[in-house]
């Protein structure tokens, strides 16, 4: 919509028919809109660094005149990286682009946040426009996992999140791993004698993975073990706002001011701890982790890709480091080698069984080092 003034707003309504979920569903589903406004409009108010929309109005029930959960929110003028970065003259005019990137990569780190723990940012009440907010209007909820929350798959049933918020990095796996256990508990009741086979599209794995309910209590036990073992230090576990989807098509960008316009994509940001910056832009998945690009590896027969396109990678993340680090020294070279290896763990958490069994020979290797560690 183009209104007199030239503002332009945008809006977003949930296709799926709100009479097919569940009332888990829904529940999710709201609370996953109040956050993403509850963050858009905390980020607005205290975090002027950070590109964001204004959000006009919402409603996150189909309880209303358009009959869906929907928001309204500024459009946010430029284009998408993804069409500018395929249109580039060449390597300066990326490196341009990537530093532009790493300045507001960093100001996601580097906002002053009041709460404590990690999860999604909610309102404390219905907030309405009689005075001005302040951040007593904001509370960290617990952490809202798209995949987890919202899909079902053959093997893992929805369950509900936490009540609250996860208080330490370990407390967020422990939540995790209780899901998941529940999850698949639900699903085929714990009967130690069933076996099921999970599809290779549901997993990590190119084949077919059958599996029984022994097998997943035998993972889960040690995917725990990893978390008593597994230390941290405490200035990696600093709260931040974390972009669950740095694709390209989220980032808009005015090629002719050379500078970013914004993110258009808040749906599950969350505050988490600031390893999970490791996990941004030019990392295009692979066979191993989806979210750690394969730095000084040869691209493998299943990914389709150039050996030219993977070593073009590898040298624009180093420049995109360059970059974050000249915005913030935090993001060093000790940053990196600790951050990625806290990537792979969380990101097994975050996946739950599907992408254990692929790599449990990994885990069992990387849970003895862990806890030979003094």
């Amino acid at each position: 919509m183009q209104f007199g003034s030239r503002r332009k707003i945008v809006g977003r309504i949930h296709i799926t028919p709100m009479d097919s979920l569940s009332d888990l569903q829904k529940r999710c589903y709201r609370e996953r809109l109040e956050s993403e406004v509850a963050t858009l409009t905390y980020v607005r108010l205290f975090c002027s660094d950070i590109l964001t929309p204004v959000v006009w109005a919402w409603n996150g029930s189909a309880e209303n005149a358009v009959g869906s959960p929907y928001v309204q929110l500024d459009y946010v003028e430029g284009e998408t990286l993804e069409d500018v970065w395929h249109n580039c003259s060449g390597p300066t005019e990326k490196t341009t682009i990537l530093q532009e990137v790493a300045k507001h990569h960093a100001a996601l780190a580097k906002a002053v946040l009041p709460f404590r723990g990690f999860g999604a940012l909610r309102f404390t009440s219905v907030v309405g426009e009689e005075r001005p907010l302040n951040d007593t209007d904001f509370r960290l909820g617990p952490f809202l996992s798209e995949g987890r929350h919202f899909q079902v798959t053959k093997s893992r049933q929805l369950v509900s999140p936490p009540p609250t918020a996860a208080l330490s990095l370990s407390d967020l796996w422990r939540d995790l791993l209780v899901e998941e256990r529940r999850s698949h508990l639900i699903c085929w009741g714990a009967v130690p004698e069933t076996s099921v086979v999970l599809p290779k599209d549901d997993t990590d794995s190119s084949v077919n993975v059958d599996i029984a309910w022994n097998d997943i209590q035998t993972a889960s036990k040690l995917v725990e073990r990893l978390i008593s073992a597994t230390r941290v230090p405490p200035w990696l576990c600093s709260p931040c706002f974390s972009i669950s989807d740095y694709a390209f098509r989220n980032i808009i960008y005015d090629p002719a001011c050379k500078r970013l316009s914004g993110y258009i994509d808040w749906e599950g940001v969350s505050i988490l701890p600031l390893f999970m910056m490791a996990r941004g832009t030019i990392s295009r998945g692979h066979r191993g982790f989806a979210w750690v690009p394969p730095d000084g590896q040869t691209c493998s027969q299943e990914s389709g890709r150039s050996p030219e396109s993977c070593s073009g990678d590898s040298l624009y993340r180093a420049t995109f480091r360059e970059a974050l680090y000249r915005s913030d020294n935090r993001f060093d070279m000790s940053f990196w080698e600790k951050a990625l290896a806290l990537l792979k763990i969380h990101y097994l958490f975050l996946h739950g069984l599907n992408a254990w069994f692929p790599r449990t020979e990994w885990l069992q290797r990387i849970v003895a080092e862990a806890e030979q560690k003094p």
